[in-house]
């Protein structure tokens, strides 16, 4: 019953009023039902009432504040860690917001997850860009910026920020680019020049289905070949799915754009790793070991 009579009241506060039809509908109860929770809220002083007539129905009080009681011990931890993992971020007001919470549960929990998306040296540059960008989708603002993409290309962009998206190792920003007319994901590390505009935006529905699309970067299949002896350091690197084994080798099958991030990575496999295909990276993995043999001729 208190999970009912938490929804009831949420709902009243999303839609302003509702008949005793719609939430009993909603709910899957009878209007009976509805009714005395009605009762049991009002005398739990939450501030409903009905109204009749043709725009009649149930009323929240429009100042009415959420009351902690509505909430059980479960979901309190599980909002406060929330938010003690959003702290993790640098995301700006979340340690005050814990704090507060804290004092309205009347309750603490130890920080029992804890994510340090640093590395081991002072990053300021990427403190300043989490933090500018976050300002910007808060404030629903348009940001500037100039991008390089990975043939060291460099382009304005003007978009719409709505997400920061961390994904193996580095932060993103998916946002909608005015330029390409569609949502697009950059990477902190090729965005300099980053400023917040004066002009605002309407939110856009964010898409489910494909994700949003590396700025300049085109994936592609890449079929690896690793020596038997290595499966615990692949098990680190891909998923255990991702690991099918052949009777001389293990094949790792990836969607990655060829960039020479991803040429160096393997490198470190040694003599351990051939690419298969496609033939283009099979070359430039060949015309980076001659490289580097030339070095020590």
């Amino acid at each position: 019953m208190q999970e009912r009579l938490f929804r009831i009241v949420q709902m009243l506060m999303k839609h302003r009023h509702m008949t005793a039809r719609q939430l009993a509908d909603e709910l899957e109860v009878s209007t009976r039902t509805i009714y005395r929770d009605l009762d049991a809220l009002t005398m739990g002083g939450v501030p409903v009432y009905t109204q009749k007539g043709e725009n009649g129905g149930i009323y929240l009080d429009e100042h009415y504040v959420l009351s902690s009681t509505l909430i059980n011990a479960q979901e309190q931890e599980a909002i406060l860690q929330g938010l003690n993992l959003l702290q993790t971020t640098q995301a700006r007001d979340t340690k005050r917001s814990s704090e507060k919470l804290e004092a309205l549960f009347q309750r603490s929990y130890p920080q029992i997850i804890n994510i340090d998306f640093h590395g081991w040296g002072r990053d300021d540059r990427q403190e300043y860009l989490f933090d500018t960008l976050y300002q910007a989708i808060h404030m629903r603002r348009l940001v500037s910026f100039v991008y390089y993409n990975s043939m060291k290309e460099k382009g304005f962009r003007t978009v719409e920020p709505y997400q920061l998206l961390f994904k193996e190792q580095a932060w993103y920003l998916s946002a909608y680019c005015l330029k390409r007319q569609d949502f697009r994901i950059f990477k902190f590390n090729r965005i300099t020049g980053l400023k917040i505009t004066d002009e605002t935006y309407a939110p856009r529905p964010l898409p489910k289905e494909p994700a949003p699309k590396l700025e300049y970067d085109h994936p592609h299949p890449i079929v690896l070949h690793f020596d038997k002896s290595i499966w615990f350091q692949l098990a680190d690197c891909f998923a255990v799915e991702m690991i099918k084994e052949l009777p001389d080798c293990y094949e790792v099958v990836i969607e990655c754009s060829q960039e020479d991030w991803l040429v160096s990575w393997l490198l470190t496999f040694e003599d351990q790793l051939e690419v298969i295909s496609p033939s283009s990276m099979r070359e430039r993995m060949y015309k980076k070991l001659v490289k580097m043999k030339k070095i020590y001729e």
